[in-house]
């Protein structure tokens, strides 16, 4: 396979997007899931909610958003959720979700953003420096079904400690996706 690229994706990856996530996720999930992306690539936020797709050519082959968090009471305060990632099956288990996150974390850093949230399997989010511990002050903007996997990763070398009620974007904004 050629290697992929990342970039940002955009409003004309939406149903490529939304195949990615039918494809990726179990059947009870995937049309949830499916929506939600396309619900974070068409909403508008402040700051910016962030879409990168893997491709080879002109297929999209994996998608990651990464919407912005805020702080109760904190207006300098950071933050972004990373959800959803998903790859397609053809191609999981080669990287493509690793490069993805990793891509997004790092253009996260250079905007200086504080703070990345993850509600997802700490087995697997662990090797990019999410912990549980670390996202115990900050309470998730709905209750979590699986707390355990609540998570944090401070992208500042000198980040505040803090805590609080984080508040999401509208597309994520559905007690049923917690």
């Amino acid at each position: 396979m050629t290697a992929p690229q990342i970039r940002p994706a955009t409003d004309h990856d939406a149903s490529a997007v939304a195949a990615v996530h039918r494809a990726a996720f179990p059947a009870e999930e995937c049309e949830t899931i499916a929506a939600l992306s396309a619900r974070l690539l068409s909403e508008v936020t402040e700051p910016a909610t962030r879409n990168y797709v893997a491709t080879v050519g002109e297929r999209v082959i994996g998608h990651v958003a990464f919407s912005p968090l805020t702080l109760a009471q904190q207006p300098d305060w950071s933050g972004y959720v990373l959800s959803p990632v998903g790859v397609d099956p053809s191609v999981q288990a080669t990287g493509i979700g690793s490069a993805l996150i990793r891509h997004g974390l790092g253009d996260l850093a250079r905007q200086r953003v504080q703070w990345v949230f993850v509600y997802g399997d700490p087995a697997y989010y662990n090797r990019f420096g999410f912990d549980a511990t670390r996202a115990e002050p900050f309470v998730a903007p709905h209750p979590l079904a699986m707390p355990f996997g609540w998570q944090a990763l401070p992208l500042a070398d000198h980040v505040t400690e803090t805590a609080g009620q984080l508040n999401c974007v509208a597309a994520l904004d559905d007690a049923g996706l917690w």
